[in-house]
């Protein structure tokens, strides 16, 4: 049975991204869809300091997301981040879809049908950015850092619930930003979220990541936690 049956596949685009694609019988190491690791260079270590200094001033995030799947679906939505570990994704309609970490665990929540599923938070792929503080090197692989045209790329290899994804932060450069994520799983699944109007640093109230006052949300389907 899949791990969460009642949601369908475009539905877990944000954090979760990883989850979907990533198919039971294991892939031949040279067909997997990721890009081979490379020995950083100075220029890369400091770079890869730079994005992780950056990461780790950010206290709250708020904005717009517009998400394109390698399969063509598109949609977009509100985005809500305070570290550590909340998160709170809310699909526009027609996509029926919200997504909220509590800072423990993470609930995909289906409105069409007010049925949820959830995960530790640390099982989904892009965990480590929810981190007080992040740190890269105790969490994933770094594949690459690269420069260029006012814009810096790290690219990584993580660990999610059901796999491995590749895992690819583009941000702007001079000042340095978050503007956009790619997942990619285990069968070449994906997922492109980028950052619009994005404010950082904003007071957040906190239902904005409660989740237990939703309809059919009730304490004894989400009884495991990361606590």
């Amino acid at each position: 049975m899949p791990l969460f049956p009642v949601l369908p596949r475009i539905g877990f685009g944000i954090f979760l991204a990883a989850l979907v694609g990533v198919g039971s019988a294991q892939a031949q190491e040279d067909a997997l869809p990721w890009r081979t690791a490379e020995p950083l260079t100075a220029e890369g270590r400091a770079d890869l300091a730079r994005a992780e200094d950056y990461l780790n001033q950010i206290g709250t995030v708020r904005g717009r997301f517009v998400q394109i799947t390698s399969t063509g679906h598109f949609s977009e939505g509100d985005l809500y981040l305070r570290r550590p570990g909340e998160l709170r994704f809310e699909y526009d309609d027609p996509v029926p879809l919200l997504l909220i970490s509590d800072g423990h665990t993470m609930v995909m929540y289906d409105k069409s049908i007010e049925s949820a599923s959830q995960i530790p938070l640390s099982q989904s792929p892009l965990w480590f950015l929810t981190r007080d503080p992040i740190n890269f090197s105790d969490t994933v692989e770094i594949l690459a850092v690269e420069r260029g045209q006012g814009a810096l790329l790290v690219s990584m290899l993580g660990e999610s619930a059901l796999g491995r994804a590749q895992v690819d932060l583009l941000f702007s450069d001079s000042p340095l930003e978050l503007r956009r994520w790619t997942v990619v799983d285990q069968e070449g699944y994906i997922i492109q979220v980028s950052l619009v109007d994005t404010q950082f640093d904003v007071a957040l109230d906190d239902s904005l990541f409660q989740y237990r006052d939703l309809p059919n949300v009730g304490l004894e389907e989400l009884g495991g936690s990361d606590r």
